[in-house]
């Protein structure tokens, strides 16, 4: 009767087990409180949270103004309370890097000149794009805007060529 070799070596089954990769960043923004009506030369403030919905930490991130009614400007954007740019430095205004699920608070100060006009204004985030109704009270009544978007259904490619550019300063 044969006797197994002790030579030989044992039979072992290893299975490889990975984790999957993690999806990338993806920056989703939901208005908290939207812009008052304002009347010409004053200013309000707008507030949205930005949160990466997606698998990996986010980048730190432009905020970029997309569109902005004629006379209107953005006076500063605060990220959760701190200053992250003003009037002077709005070219560079970035919005922080944030972990998966993490959210962030952002203020925008909007300043409405005499000569302002109603319209939309668009932020772009990274892939967040808020849109935000700028609405002027002259004398007793409202100057709205027509035909309100829903703020899922605006994307880069939505908006003409001529309202696309950075933070304008005043």
């Amino acid at each position: 009767m044969p006797t197994p070799d002790s030579s030989a070596p044992a039979e072992t089954t290893t299975e490889e087990t990975t984790s999957p990769e993690p999806g990338p960043a993806f920056l989703v923004a939901r208005e908290l409180v939207s812009l008052p009506p304002l009347v010409p030369g004053t200013s309000g403030l707008f507030t949205l949270t930005v949160t990466n919905e997606g698998g990996s930490p986010s980048d730190k991130t432009p905020i970029k103004a997309l569109g902005l009614p004629t006379g209107v400007s953005i006076s500063g954007i605060t990220v959760d309370g701190s200053l992250a740019c003003d009037a002077k430095s709005a070219g560079s205004c970035v919005l922080r890097s944030l972990k998966p699920g993490e959210s962030a608070v952002l203020t925008v100060s909007v300043l409405a000149s005499k000569d302002g006009k109603a319209g939309r204004l668009t932020l772009q985030i990274g892939d967040a794009i808020a849109t935000e109704d700028v609405i002027l009270v002259i004398g007793d009544t409202p100057e709205t805007i027509i035909g309100k978007v829903d703020d899922v259904d605006a994307t880069p490619s939505d908006l003409p060529p001529s309202e696309t550019g950075e933070i304008p300063s005043n």
